[in-house]
């Protein structure tokens, strides 16, 4: 909340650069409290003693850097918003911080004020809907706590009422009545369990909002500086983070794609796609993960690819970078590669096309005994590999789920020590559906 003194949000700014200190203290000090802190220590002390919404940090700091300082400070003051400045060189950090979801978002250096300005203005909007989801949640729960109570108390009274009933059948009439009124109490009960359930969707929609709003703020100013910075090199750069985010913001919705699909509420929108410009973008996504780890990326499609398949290019990216992201965790050494094969037809029918998408590693493989299980929700690999695991456990379900719901399907052959290849049978269209439930 803001500072009741003063009317303004209180910002912690880390950097063991005094300069770095005195020009953002200068550029900001009129809008906000700002308290300055040299290293990841003080930050740490300045953050028990003072009435902080948003810390900002520099990633390279010596003996803490600024991603070690956050993860500490995510602990004991879960609420603050947290930001980090890097350079191009720590963009990996970054992303992997982003994922695991301990920063709210990055800023390159050197940073423009006039656009830092409106990050932080979008930070700490985001902290003032968050207290306010806080709030809800909590009126929410004593609503329902309530009605629980009430609910036991109803049960026992009906109780009750049926053994006076069985005792004296006299007391008939004065039954009746008193049922009549129990079964008003059960409408009225069920008026406010729907009024409870339509809080609980408000409030869904509130949080898909605030997790949508980082990402998007990402992509926007990507797209502002690829306006800005008109070299080639810087480009590439901006084109590889705005690919990146827009399979991020498709990830961030992997929990509630669960509950859509359980639902039968997930929709699918079929479209004309490009299968070349896709596994284009993805491999600008992966292209530095892979050089980072001495892992050769692949991409091979057959020449007699069609120039156009329908499917639902979002779902596709997020079904390629689920599958693509499991190979990347678990191979150390040799290749990943992404691949369009042309091959027999699946089955004898003419439901798939004679091409199947392969996700091919020279990982550590899958046990046979644990290939059935894999594609089950919070499904994670067992055994010597189970401490690479860093995710839900929900992608491998998500992706068979999406798969399956465009009409194609997914298969696994794995070897323990030699790799895994996943591959998707595409299925055949001549023509665009309508958008299916």
């Amino acid at each position: 909340m803001q500072n009741i003194d003063t009317g303004k949000y209180g910002i912690l700014y880390v950097d063991d650069e005094p300069d770095n200190l005195t020009v953002f203290k200068a550029a900001f000090r009129r809008h906000y409290n700002i308290y300055l802190a040299n290293s990841a220590k003080e930050g740490m002390a300045v953050l028990n003693q003072s009435d902080i919404q948003l810390i900002i940090t520099d990633q390279r700091m010596p003996e803490i850097s600024g991603l070690e300082f956050l993860k500490t400070a995510v602990k004991k003051h879960p609420k603050i918003i947290r930001m980090i400045l890097t350079g191009y060189s720590d963009i990996d950090v970054v992303i992997r911080s982003i994922n695991q979801g301990r920063i709210y978002r990055y800023v390159t250096k050197p940073w423009d004020k006039n656009e830092l300005k409106m990050i932080i203005d979008n930070a700490l909007e985001t902290y003032s809907l968050k207290n306010e989801n806080r709030v809800l949640l909590k009126n929410l729960k004593k609503a329902n706590l309530k009605l629980e109570e009430y609910s036991a108390d109803l049960e026992q009274k009906v109780i009750e009422r049926t053994h006076v009933l069985e005792k004296n059948m006299a007391l008939l009439e004065r039954e009746i009545i008193e049922r009549k009124k129990a079964e008003q109490a059960i409408r009225e009960s069920e008026k406010a369990a729907a009024a409870a359930n339509e809080s609980k969707s408000k409030f869904l929609a509130r949080i898909s909002h605030d997790m949508r709003t980082p990402i998007s703020a990402i992509l926007g100013f990507t797209e502002l500086m690829q306006v800005k910075f008109v070299e080639e090199k810087f480009q590439i750069y901006l084109d590889a983070i705005s690919s990146s985010g827009e399979t991020l913001l498709s990830l961030v919705n992997d929990v509630l794609d669960i509950s859509r699909i359980e639902a039968g509420k997930l929709t699918l929108e079929y479209s004309y796609v490009d299968l070349r410009a896709i596994f284009n973008d993805i491999k600008q996504i992966f292209l530095w993960k892979v050089k980072d780890k001495g892992l050769n990326l692949k991409i091979e499609i057959d020449e007699t690819m069609p120039s156009k398949i329908i499917l639902d290019e979002a779902r596709l990216r997020q079904i390629l970078f689920n599958l693509l992201g499991n190979a990347f965790k678990f191979t150390e050494n040799g290749f990943i590669k992404l691949a369009v094969i042309k091959c027999d037809r699946h089955t004898s029918s003419d439901d798939y096309l004679d091409y199947v998408i392969s996700v091919q590693d020279s990982g550590c493989g899958i046990p046979k005994s644990q290939q059935k299980k894999i594609f089950g929700e919070y499904a994670q690999q067992k055994g010597r590999y189970k401490e690479k695991q860093s995710g839900t456990g929900l992608g491998l379900a998500i992706t068979k789920d999406l798969v399956e719901l465009m009409g194609c399907q997914i298969t696994l052959t794995s070897t323990v020590g030699m790799g895994s290849d996943f591959r998707i049978y595409l299925a055949n269209r001549t023509e665009l559906p309508e958008s299916v439930d």
